[in-house]
């Protein structure tokens, strides 16, 4: 599991496949200084639910891999996920797409 850390402070796990494709549309958005919201699971000690952060050029983002190897990318998802991001509800991850 890999970890987006968003200004230091909040850290949501994904698979690295996931943030592997996270980091490529998040950083495509940003450098075009587009921002967005993304909205994902984020598992509680009480139970599952979900969290949306505000992502800006501003906000320091750190993408951490648990594995050395880079996951292969579908390119197919990647724009799907650039569409969805560039919707006025910006981009929701399911728990379900690993």
């Amino acid at each position: 599991m890999g970890t987006l850390i968003y200004n230091s402070r909040v850290a949501i796990n994904f698979d690295d496949t996931v943030l592997a494709h996270l980091e490529i549309v998040i950083g495509a958005k940003l450098r075009l200084h587009q921002s967005f919201n993304l909205t994902c699971p984020y598992p509680t000690d009480t139970a599952d639910s979900r969290t949306t952060i505000w992502l800006h050029p501003s906000i320091p983002l750190q993408f951490l891999y648990t594995q050395g190897t880079e996951p292969t990318v579908d390119k197919a998802w990647i724009d799907e996920l650039f569409i969805q991001a560039s919707s006025t509800n910006g981009l929701t991850l399911n728990a379900t797409r690993t």
